[in-house]
């Protein structure tokens, strides 16, 4: 390994604590993860969405979408109860405590794609920090190819369940879709229904009579265009190979190292450095259970 620069030690605050430190006690810790009540919200909430949109089904007389939503928001209730449950990518704990015994260096740099990456000593998890491994405060854990941590779903998005995170949004922003053109079909419906002949006016008078409908309408167009934002934003980082934690933080100087596009071998060949980009993310695993 190489010696740290003094520059890199003092920009990083790379101070270790005594090798022998006592670990983090993890026994205090709710099962569903450290924020269970921000889950809790996020499942209560899918419930009263659906518990709306079968009113709507009511409304538009049509019972075979009973069973049809019902089932998309069971599979996304169950795909963040998936990501909650899984191994986000935590780091071995203990895995340089010996070299760090041996050297007490506050840290180690490696270089990776021509680029120097310091690898800070981590205090609670005893190890140097590799590229792309952070430790998050909430779990008390050091996390592979960190993306963020999730209170909603009271987990940490990493390496091994961000595919799932992105299946949940995708599937969402679907569901969103799919409830907006439901709920556009109702309105229409019981505008025929009614005895004003301009349209204008018929919808008009759907919404006096029915105005939780419009109420309804409106948030779906809001939770829209919130799916639709997130989707395409991790959209844009999956095509540049990037975390939402490197995009926030600008950790590198200069392009961006794992970009394959761009500081890859491909960098002059901006669609075979895309597909090699998206390659990188579908080689990612969908779910780890194991916790240690």
């Amino acid at each position: 390994m190489i010696l740290p620069e003094m520059d890199d030690a003092r920009a990083y605050r790379a101070i270790p604590s005594d090798p022998d430190a006592v670990e983090e006690d993890d026994t205090s810790r709710c099962r569903w993860g450290p924020n269970p009540r921000h889950l809790v919200a996020t499942l209560s909430l899918l419930v009263v969405e659906w518990l709306l949109i079968c009113w709507v089904v009511h409304l538009g007389e049509a019972p075979r979408y009973y069973l049809i939503f019902a089932s998309m928001y069971a599979f996304a209730m169950g795909v963040v109860i998936l990501v909650n449950r899984s191994n986000p990518g935590f780091v071995p704990k203990d895995t340089d405590l010996e070299l760090y015994r041996r050297e007490a260096l506050p840290a180690t740099t490696v270089e990776l794609n021509h680029t120097r990456f310091v690898q800070r000593w981590c205090v609670s998890c005893r190890m140097y920090k590799r590229p792309r491994v952070k430790h998050c405060y909430e779990c008390r854990r050091c996390v592979s190819r960190f993306d963020h941590h999730c209170p909603w779903m009271s987990n940490c998005i990493g390496a091994n369940n961000y595919k799932l995170f992105l299946l949940f949004w995708q599937h969402y922003l679907g569901l969103q879709i799919y409830s907006l053109y439901f709920i556009g079909q109702c309105i229409s419906a019981k505008s025929a229904d009614t005895d004003v002949s301009l349209l204008g006016a018929a919808v008009r008078s759907v919404a006096s009579e029915h105005p939780l409908l419009v109420c309804i309408l409106v948030v779906t167009c809001i939770r829209l265009l919130l799916a639709g934002c997130v989707f395409a934003a991790h959209g844009y980082l999956v095509c540049r190979n990037m975390t939402h934690y490197e995009y926030r933080s600008q950790p590198y100087k200069g392009n961006n190292p794992f970009d394959l596009g761009r500081c890859g071998l491909h960098r002059e060949n901006v669609a075979i450095g895309l597909y090699q980009n998206l390659r990188a993310f579908v080689l990612l695993p969908w779910i780890d259970f194991s916790r240690d």
